[in-house]
Formats: C-alpha cells, structure tokens, sequence
C-alpha cells in the first residue's frame, strides 16, 4: 500500500480496548480501504473521521525511534501484549510522507559508499614459494559491515520511491510508571532493531511538556518526531497488524 499523500497505523490501547488504525488525511480514506479489504476480506473496516482526540492524563512517557528497522515478520506481537498489560492507555504510530532526496545529499552518500568500497580489500604483495611477487588480498570485517550500510543508504537516494518514516510510542495514565514504559519500548525494540552499534535503531525519550507536544504533532501527522528515509521494503514490517490479531479473527 503506498500514495503520494502522508500515512500512518496506530496500535492503540484506550479504555482496556484495542484498536488498530490505518491513517490518512482527510480525502484519502479509499486508498486504505481499496488496499485493505482485497487482503483481509473477513476483518471488518469501520471507517472513523476524527482520531486527534485522546484523553491524555500525566504521567506521559514518549519516545521517537528512529534508524532502520529489521525486515521480519510479526514483529508487533509482543508489544501489543506489553500495550495490555501495563493497565493505562498507549500508542504505538509510524507514518510516512513522500520525499525526494536532494542533489547534494545524493552525491554526499555516493562519495561515503565509494569511500566504505575502497576501504574493504587492503592489497598486500608477498613472496611466494617460486620466489615470485604474489598479489594478496586482506579483508577487514568491520569495513566489509560498514559496505553494507553505505550500500544499503546509497540504493535509498537513487530509489524513485523514498519514505520519510516516522515512529514514537507513548504511555500514559495514573497506573503508568517509567519501568512499565520502559519495558515495553525495550520490548518494541527487541523485535524491530538491528543489534549492531552502527545498524542499531535509536531511541529520544520526552516527558512533560515536550512529550505532550510530540504526542499531539504525532496525532495529526506532523513532523516534530524525528524522522529516518526509508524504502518502502523496509518500512513494511512497521505498518504490520499484529498476527495474534489476524488469528483472533478466524
């Protein structure tokens, strides 16, 4: 499912309720609903106009998360446990917008990719049993993962299709503890991000003030929320209803 408009899923526990929500501004609600039904024919769509308005009561607990995700499969689940299990209300939202990579940050990504490729074979000559000169290669494995990564955000910049990729995750209510909060993010984590140092998705957490604004810039689709520039392969794992949902269902 993509568009050239800004889009989102929300997990959302209210209520002692869950919801599962696909975003979009207003205007835009066939293109969820025709991408939608053709896939889960047996999971009802109710189409809702407004969904800015939560009540949301302190403590607050916000985080942005940002990087690349894994690319794996039914890695929601446990959140939503985590989500139920702590007792007060939270979120879980990604959405994306468009975008198209300027020139310069091209070229800049480009020169740091050729830069990774030059530094992963070291040429050594030795002496070999004839007593001849014999090229040999060495390799170094930290240059070899670093390729890897470069590659990875080369290939974004020349793709026709890129993603600004948003994600937080809130907790709020009277029962909501930073130790609950944290639980779940590391479980969230867990599940989406890659355990390398470089490769290795990172996390800002706001409370007060700051999480009460990024919560509601988040609601409507903002940009306050860090963003990473995604393919759209990569952002998919993100969007994914939860399978204990889809088995709940047959």
């Amino acid at each position: 499912m993509y568009s050239n408009q800004r889009m989102g899923f929300r997990i959302q526990q209210t209520h002692n309720k869950t919801r599962y929500l696909y975003l979009t501004i207003n205007g835009m609600q066939n293109i969820v609903t025709s991408s939608f039904v053709p896939q889960f024919p047996d999971i009802k769509l109710n189409t809702h106009p407004n969904n800015t308005n939560l009540e949301v009561t302190d403590p607050l607990f916000v985080a942005e998360i940002s990087g690349v995700p894994l690319s794996t499969r039914n890695s929601l689940d446990s959140l939503v446990e985590s989500m139920k299990r702590a007792g007060g209300s939270s979120i879980y939202q990604v959405w994306i917008r468009p975008r198209k990579p300027g020139y310069f940050s091209r070229k800049l990504v480009e020169r740091k990719y050729k830069s990774a490729l030059e530094k992963v074979q070291l040429h050594d000559n030795t002496v070999g049993w004839l007593g001849t000169s014999e090229p040999h290669a060495q390799y170094d494995v930290g240059a070899l993962n670093s390729l890897e990564w470069h590659k990875a955000a080369y290939e974004r910049m020349c793709s026709d299709v890129l993603l600004e990729c948003r994600v937080i995750l809130a907790f709020w209510g009277t029962q909501m503890s930073d130790a609950t909060f944290n639980m779940a993010l590391n479980t969230l984590l867990s599940a989406i991000s890659h355990t390398g140092k470089k490769e290795k998705m990172s996390t800002k957490i706001h409370t007060g003030k700051n999480a009460r604004r990024i919560l509601l810039d988040s609601l409507h689709l903002g940009d306050e929320a860090r963003g990473t520039q995604l393919l759209p392969k990569e952002a998919a794992s993100l969007f994914e209803i939860p399978y204990i949902e889809l088995i709940g269902q047959n």
